[in-house]
């Protein structure tokens, strides 16, 4: 799990149109981090059966103040308080 979130948070250093991009051998898109430290389908296999929230809870899309990133708010206030303790912040707000 550790592997697959560096490549998760390396990924927003290097920004390609498509996910699966990142492991193009293409001399353009070719970068030899992501295809050595895991394989793409198992990045992509362990993305889609990733949760961080029950999607039973959803709050109504039609809402005005609907929050997009409303399925990981739970990680993100506790990355927030672990950071906050260290010096570093999660996000801007």
């Amino acid at each position: 799990m550790f592997v697959f979130l560096a490549l998760t948070i390396q990924t927003g250093h290097g920004i390609r149109d498509k996910l699966t991009d990142y492991w193009a051998t293409m001399n353009q898109l070719y970068t030899l981090f992501y295809s050595t430290t895991m394989k793409q389908d198992r990045c992509l296999h362990i993305l889609g059966y990733l949760h961080f929230t029950d999607n039973r809870n959803a709050p109504d899309r039609t809402d005005e103040n609907f929050d997009r990133l409303w399925k990981i708010q739970d990680l993100s206030e506790i990355s927030n308080g672990i950071f906050s303790k260290l010096g570093l912040r999660w996000h801007s707000d």
